[in-house]
């Protein structure tokens, strides 16, 4: 497993889950097993561009995104530390 591929499944898995996705639907909605959409959240089944973007499209976003790494994606605002007194 490639560190990319783990990001790009972590990520899936964070949008999954944070937008209340179903995971047997999202699945079916793909055309895969949940087993592997479960080997696709862990990096561990390897997609072509199209199938990369049918996902991308499923969880409404892109691509590109579900490459970044996790933190970038979740830095809404700056920290109550970065304020100036």
């Amino acid at each position: 497993m490639n560190e990319k591929n783990r990001v790009f499944g972590s990520n899936i898995k964070s949008l999954i889950v944070n937008e209340k996705f179903n995971e047997q639907i999202v699945a079916e909605h793909l055309g895969y097993s949940k087993y592997d959409l479960w080997k696709i959240m862990d990096g561990r089944l390897f997609l072509d561009e199209d199938e990369k973007a049918d996902i991308a499209r499923e969880l409404h976003t892109t691509v590109e995104k579900l490459y970044l790494p996790r933190n970038c994606l979740l830095y809404t605002s700056p920290s109550p530390r970065d304020r100036t007194r």
